[in-house]
């Protein structure tokens, strides 16, 4: 932290009453329980199969091979529409070496 910084955080809580800084404090620890939740509706997320083939940076083509290979989970169908959650997606992103194999050779 810089020394400005450090000068106008200090300033900050100088001008305020010790329950504005306690409500502030209250704040913080709200949100920092709050993001979490956040975080999880991303993953929960529903996405479909052109979204799952950008994100792994692969075609159309190749999402469905992968299901095949169990690379990539089956996707879960409302009506015809196949749709995979966002977190199991970015789960074999981050786990699996030979989807980002395949991405970088196909580039």
């Amino acid at each position: 932290m810089t020394r400005k910084s450090s000068e106008a955080r200090n300033d900050l809580f100088n001008k305020l009453s010790v329950d504005q800084i306690g409500t502030l404090l209250n704040l913080l620890r709200e949100l920092r329980e709050f993001f979490p939740l956040v975080a999880n509706m991303e993953r929960e997320r529903l996405i479909g199969p052109d979204e799952v083939a950008s994100l792994l940076g692969v075609s159309r083509s190749m999402v469905y091979k992968q299901i095949n290979k169990n690379v990539i989970p089956p996707p879960k169908y409302i009506g015809e529409a196949p749709r995979w959650k966002y977190g199991e997606i970015v789960d074999v992103y981050n786990r699996l070496p030979d989807v980002a194999e395949h991405r970088s050779s196909s580039k």
